[in-house]
């Protein structure tokens, strides 16, 4: 029902901002969470009585803040939308930017979610998570070998909560897009191909809050490509697999 509180991470651009965005014209109170704090004054402009939280998830301040907010009241969903990749292969990748990534992706989101099924279980209305992973997700990516075992790891760690919960009135919903237009690209190293037609922000938002209306528990496999990626990791030897893409990331990304 519209009306609840709602947090999402990474709400200062991309699908976090697209997400905020629609939650706020559905009528519920956003509370909008990114390191970004520009971004957050100009997601208030367009979406009044949004909450902005201005934090950096990759540290235990910004950590211990969200917690803070989870906790601040009752609570109808939580979007953990934040994220981050690099690009490299391991032994490139610096040890610093490694270690943001995994507490960002995978600290931040994993604590996140603890708390804020905790504070569900307490609510007779239970509440809704949302944990966005990635077509990365589906297989390792050499070359961005961290980040696509992030992404396994969100799925792997939504689903099981997802089943944990089968019996009460808490949904976990785990979204899996594939290539999206958010400038994840170039903040994280990656090359765009020549003529790729990615998927809009507020396309997989729109998916998203779909799925958020269907009121029960789903992982959602966003786009054409995504759902290729999924038929090649079930029919494909693990083996031929990662070489396919270790192939393919050094082409074209």
């Amino acid at each position: 029902p519209a009306g609840g509180r709602w947090i999402v991470t990474g709400a200062a651009r991309g699908i976090g901002r697209a997400l905020a965005v629609q939650l706020h014209a559905s009528g519920h109170h956003v509370v909008a969470i990114d390191r970004d704090a520009p971004g957050l004054t100009a997601l208030v402009q367009e979406c009044p009585e949004t909450m902005a939280v201005p934090a950096d998830l990759s540290t235990e301040g910004g950590r211990t803040l969200f917690g803070t907010v989870i906790d601040d009241g009752p609570l109808a969903g939580v979007v953990n939308c934040a994220g981050i990749g690099v690009r490299g292969d391991v032994h490139e990748v610096p040890d610093a930017a490694q270690a943001r990534l995994l507490a960002v992706n995978i600290l931040a989101l994993a604590e996140a979610s603890a708390r804020a099924l905790r504070r569900m279980t307490e609510q007779t209305s239970g509440g809704t998570l949302v944990n966005v992973a990635s077509s990365a997700a589906l297989q390792p990516l050499p070359g961005m070998a961290a980040y696509a075992a992030s992404k396994a790891f969100v799925l792997s760690f939504s689903e099981a909560a997802a089943q944990e919960l089968e019996d009460s009135r808490i949904r976990v919903i785990t979204i899996c897009p594939g290539g999206t237009d958010t400038g994840f690209q170039a903040a994280s190293g990656v090359r765009r191909v020549d003529g790729e037609r990615l998927m809009s922000a507020a396309e997989v938002a729109a998916l998203t809050l779909s799925a958020i209306r269907r009121d029960r528990s789903a992982t959602l496999l966003v786009g054409g490509r995504t759902k290729a990626m999924a038929l090649m990791a079930r029919v494909l030897p693990r083996r031929q697999l990662v070489r396919v893409w270790g192939k393919l990331m050094r082409t074209m990304r």
